[in-house]
């Protein structure tokens, strides 16, 4: 009488076992289909299965097959690893992520000379990435303004309390007669007479409704090319390009940012420096020669500090006023990065930092708070300017 229930409860138990080896051979397979064109079947001894539970048999499959191909554990581990295809393209340089995409939707990104698909991931080391028809829009390219922002505004997304610096951007406070005479200038130094005589895009304006209940017009979709702190002053780029904004901001590039800086001796670190580690400053020095030859670590960014040590790249510092203004010529732009330099490595602390140049953009007769366009030779001189790649 017990010989059927007996048999029954062994036949739901194969039944079982018989289901969980399945469902374990095919994750393998779907796991290792990318790498390997053969799978080697685990074959398990049928009287000694119907004694496993489901989680041994999963356990002795995937042991089984680790075992049994090495390598395509590891590259199940580089898989892993692999980054989208569109910030691979903005590490390089190439353009931004967003443009990235539009290049992939219109099927005109390769990789390694293979067509490349929307959303598609590759090695973090991957440089073999072409564009088959590389174009700008020149409708975002040449949108950009320059703005001379004063202190006590922020070029990011402000916090509570802070007003960003794109409010400035009004019609009110354009200077239409700067952009007149500088492409005048432009065409004065234009020796053969065929310069580019095509208009600049229109800009692109909205009306917004304040917190007070008043509205007002100002750029929209314009985006800051770097940053300058709230204390600091001086030219802020505003674009509505990737591709021009990775050319001003990116780490290799060798667009040359040019700043005025006021000094002061500095007394004891702050806070802040203290949990970097910066235990004491420097005596004040007048030599810039640390500055300019680079290799220097700032607090926190040494080979003791991280495992990716950041030494400085060589600037060029002068001083204007001995002790007292600098001139300081980057090519890297780090957060607060002359801030930290003028006290870490000279003893000195910053009084005011005014930003003068950004490449072939120069500050001249623009008054604080007030912009002007960039002019299509500005963009051009910057988009030319080669990486250090």
């Amino acid at each position: 009488l017990l010989y059927p229930l007996i048999a029954r409860q062994h036949f739901i138990m194969l039944r079982t076992t018989c289901r969980c080896v399945a469902a374990s051979f095919a994750k393998n397979v779907r796991c290792f289909q990318a790498t390997t064109t053969t799978t080697t079947m685990v074959t398990l001894p049928m009287h000694r299965t119907s004694r496993m539970t489901c989680s041994s048999i999963r356990t002795f499959s995937s042991f089984n097959a680790s075992s049994s191909h090495p390598e395509k554990d590891n590259n199940n581990n580089n898989t892993r690893k692999m980054i989208r295809l569109s910030k691979r393209m903005s590490e390089l340089d190439i353009c931004s992520r967003r443009e990235a995409d539009k290049y992939m939707e219109r099927q005109e990104v390769f990789v390694r000379g293979i067509p490349a698909v929307l959303g598609q991931k590759v090695d973090p080391t991957e440089t073999d990435i072409t564009i088959s028809s590389p174009h700008y829009d020149e409708s975002d390219l040449y949108d950009a303004v320059v703005l001379h922002k004063p202190r006590g505004f922020v070029s990011s997304q402000p916090e509570e309390g802070k007003v960003p610096a794109v409010r400035l951007l009004t019609p009110k406070q354009r200077m239409t007669h700067l952009e007149q005479e500088l492409q005048q200038r432009h065409d004065d130094d234009d020796n053969d007479g065929d310069g580019d005589d095509q208009p600049l895009p229109e800009l692109h304006y909205r009306r917004i409704r304040r917190s007070n209940g008043t509205q007002e017009t100002t750029l929209a979709g314009y985006a800051p090319a770097g940053r300058l702190d709230q204390d600091s002053s001086g030219l802020l780029v505003f674009c509505r390009s990737g591709i021009l904004a990775k050319k001003l901001v990116s780490a290799d590039g060798l667009i040359e940012k040019e700043y005025l800086v006021q000094v002061e001796y500095a007394k004891r670190p702050m806070q802040t420096e203290r949990k970097l580690g910066l235990q004491s400053l420097p005596p004040p020095t007048l030599d810039l020669s640390i500055i300019n030859r680079g290799g220097a670590y700032l607090a926190g960014e040494g080979p003791s500090d991280t495992l990716e040590p950041k030494p400085l790249k060589p600037a060029y510092a002068e001083w204007i006023r001995k002790g007292s203004i600098l001139r300081i010529i980057l090519k890297e732009g780090r957060k607060r990065q002359i801030r930290r330099m003028v006290r870490e490595l000279l003893g000195y602390h910053v009084v005011r930092l005014h930003r003068t140049r950004i490449g072939p953009i120069h500050i001249g007769k623009l008054p604080s708070r007030k912009w002007r366009q960039l002019s299509r030779q500005e963009v051009d001189t910057i988009m030319s300017t080669p990486t250090s790649k």
